[in-house]
């Protein structure tokens, strides 16, 4: 079934609903992560405001950067917990694709690693967790593993 909302409009692709505008001669699709017809159908209007936001954005560059890094940050992915088996310590990170990012961390890592949980979030929620953590980093991303970093991550993964 097609539902169409002033200038987009919905559709299925699989099992999951779409939403399709066409905006200076190009298509622009965004998919709703929804099986649920009425769930997409609310979820409309905030991507014919996102459009319209996008179409203004495009006669203001400078406003244009600073939304594209703030979606940058919101974009939603996975935040991931893996443990390096032979140190014990825990990644902590962001990716889109935790199998890709795994097998990318395991290919430079001669320690054999383990997935200890994947959750739905952005990188404004992984920097959260990673300054909540700050007294644990051993560097970068990775953190000592204890009973505050486990208590945090069963929060959060």
């Amino acid at each position: 079934m097609l539902y169409t909302k002033a200038m987009a409009t919905l559709f299925l692709r699989g099992k999951v609903w779409w939403w399709k505008r066409a905006l200076h001669g190009r298509d622009i699709r965004m998919s709703t992560r929804t099986s649920d017809e009425g769930a997409a159908v609310l979820q409309g209007a905030l991507f014919e405001r996102y459009t319209d936001l996008v179409d203004e954005l495009g006669r203001h560059p400078q406003l244009r950067a600073l939304l594209t890094a703030h979606l940058s940050r919101t974009k939603p992915g996975w935040i991931y917990a893996i443990r390096n088996k032979e140190t014990s310590h825990i990644k902590i990170g962001f990716t889109t694709s935790v199998r890709k990012r795994y097998a990318s961390l395991q290919t430079g890592n001669h320690a054999h690693l383990e997935l200890l949980g994947k959750r739905r979030g952005t990188r404004e929620r992984e920097g959260a967790l990673h300054n909540r953590l700050t007294r644990f980093r051993i560097s970068g991303e990775w953190y000592q593993d204890c009973e505050d970093v486990r208590a945090a991550l069963s929060v959060v993964i």
